[in-house]
């Protein structure tokens, strides 16, 4: 029988030639930080309130946030990123791994209310105590405070300076004809402890908050024998209601944005990457900044379409804060430094706000035994590389490929109660 010639190879496309260099750039550099660092990261956390989907400089090319635009740009922007519609359920599942209609804490929690984020849940921040990382936290809170095992220092945190509640002027640190602005400066800080920040009143609570998170970066031990990695918790109140900022940061708009409310909003957003700035200025200056790997998300969507709105904007989604459209519940986020080779094009990849703790589970190398049973999967092998299963795929058969490794999240629940408003992707209602 004659023997029938072997047919040419098939040449790989230049989509799969280019995912396959991208995939295995990223992998080698990945692996090489991972072989450089001799212990686990420090982690910076980084939560901006109600910031829009076309609010930083990267998207807008309006508001100039060079710091936030050059972290991203050295880092992976989360392209498909979803979180809750509102900031005590994305800020509860953040801290848990688990969706608003499981942790409970359903909306925004008002300052007279008698509950919290449950004392059954465990959170980031224990986790992170438990591998043995000194916990800080600067900024607002949100997750309740009607009795001291509620607050911060009693959920995980080393110290806390902030306030406890949702929203206040931003310079008298009033709300609600109360004075809400602490300082807890040491774990389990209770009644006899915890002390009102009085000294900050007249302060802008972007550059308080700054300040807090450089004072910990300076204070941190790095060269004793007992020395251990950081967890800083940064929660912003920028740039959340009211409309209020130093003129200074205004200024350089006035010329070039026309809508006074957006203008003011500009200079807000303006400040927090000031502070960011700053903040990763001190990382530097402690040798720290090469082994910090920095989480940026917002809580939710930009409000647009309520009373809270301060100038927010959320092009092309539709939608805002409060409401589980895109443009509520999609929000801007990325991952930089440590671990993590720069991407010149978004991690398409679908992800939750619940996958923080399992996804950070895998940076730091603590376990997830404790916690109650959990939403959110580990997506630090596919951040970490940006190799998504769709990129992959175009290597060989996509049937088998996509079959034998499914993505790590296939839906979201974007909802927040246990009633037909807890929709996922896709649902038709």
């Amino acid at each position: 029988m004659a023997r029938l010639p072997h047919p040419a190879p098939r040449p790989l496309s230049a989509t799969a030639v280019a995912a396959f260099c991208c995939c295995f750039a990223a992998a080698s550099a990945a692996a090489a930080a991972s072989a450089a660092a001799a212990a686990p990261p420090h982690v910076l956390f980084i939560v901006i309130d109600d910031l829009g989907f076309d609010d930083v400089g990267f998207r807008s090319q309006e508001i100039r946030t060079p710091t936030i635009d050059a972290l991203a740009a050295q880092g992976v922007v989360l392209d498909q990123y979803y979180v809750q519609d509102v900031c005590s359920p994305s800020r509860a599942t953040f801290m848990t791994g688990r969706y608003a209609m499981h942790h409970s804490v359903v909306d925004w929690i008002p300052p007279a209310s008698a509950y919290g984020l449950p004392l059954n849940e465990t959170t980031m921040a224990d986790k992170f105590k438990e591998a043995g990382y000194s916990t800080h936290m600067s900024g607002k809170w949100h997750l309740g405070f009607y009795k001291w095992a509620m607050t911060p220092t009693f959920r995980g945190f080393d110290s806390f300076l902030g306030f406890y509640s949702g929203g206040e002027d931003y310079f008298t640190h009033e709300t609600n004809g109360g004075y809400d602005f602490r300082r807890d400066p040491t774990p389990r800080c209770g009644e006899g402890c915890s002390q009102i920040d009085w000294q900050d009143q007249g302060n802008y609570s972007t550059t308080v908050f700054t300040r807090e998170a450089v004072r910990v970066i300076e204070a941190h031990d790095i060269t004793s024998s007992s020395a251990t990695p950081l967890f800083l918790w940064l929660a912003y109140q920028g740039v959340h209601s009211p409309p209020q900022v130093p003129e200074r940061y205004v200024a350089p708009y006035n010329d070039v944005i026309a809508d006074s409310k957006r203008r003011t909003f500009a200079g807000m957003l303006s400040a927090v990457d000031e502070g960011i700035a700053n903040v990763t200025a001190a990382l530097r200056r402690r040798g720290m900044l090469e082994d910090t790997l920095i989480v940026f998300t917002s809580d939710n969507g930009g409000p647009t379409t309520t009373s809270d709105g301060v100038g927010a904007r959320n092009w092309p989604l539709k939608g805002g804060k409060h409401s589980i459209w895109e443009g509520g519940v999609r929000a801007t986020a990325f991952v930089s430094g440590a671990g993590v080779a720069p991407q010149s094009s978004p991690y398409k990849g679908l992800m939750h706000g619940a996958d923080w703790l399992p996804t950070l589970s895998k940076v730091a190398g603590f376990n997830l035994t404790g916690t109650q049973p959990l939403d959110g999967v580990s997506q630090w092998d596919e951040i970490k590389t940006k190799c998504t299963r769709d990129e992959t795929a175009t290597l060989g058969s996509s049937s088998s490929s996509s079959s034998s490794s499914p993505p790590p999240r296939t839906a979201v629940v974007l909802g927040n109660s246990t009633d037909k408003c807890s929709w996922e992707v896709g649902d038709p209602r």
